[in-house]
């Protein structure tokens, strides 16, 4: 087994949803177990947002898993929500996240982080 530590720090430009793929984290032929995920996600104050964790494994259906957003108030004119979800997610290939907005009009910033192990 093989540690593995993954994040990104994404602009929210104008739109409704934002697509947020991590690459080449499981080698071909190998297993990703996923164990934990954290996000933060801010956008103009009033706004929501909401995280879905998309999967695939086998070639078969892609696992979507709706991430719980926790509100932690308003600073300097954003609203700031994050993230911390234990949980085991499996993946041949695909990790990628959606980020689904209130406005489409605004824009924002989000940070993402996946840990797990890959088996082989």
């Amino acid at each position: 087994m093989t540690a593995f530590q993954t994040w990104q720090d994404v602009p929210l430009p104008p739109g409704w949803n934002i697509a947020v793929e991590f690459a080449k984290v499981v080698p071909q032929g190998k297993r990703g177990v996923i164990e934990l995920v954290t996000a933060s996600i801010s956008v103009p104050a009033g706004e929501w947002a909401s995280l879905r964790m998309y999967t695939t494994l086998g070639g078969g259906p892609t696992s979507q898993i709706d991430l719980f957003l926790t509100f932690q108030g308003n600073s300097f004119g954003q609203s700031n929500y994050v993230v911390t979800h234990s949980l085991r997610a499996y993946t041949d290939n695909a990790i990628a996240f959606n980020i689904n907005r209130d406005n489409g009009t605004t824009s924002g910033s989000a940070f993402i982080c996946v840990s797990g192990y890959i088996v082989g």
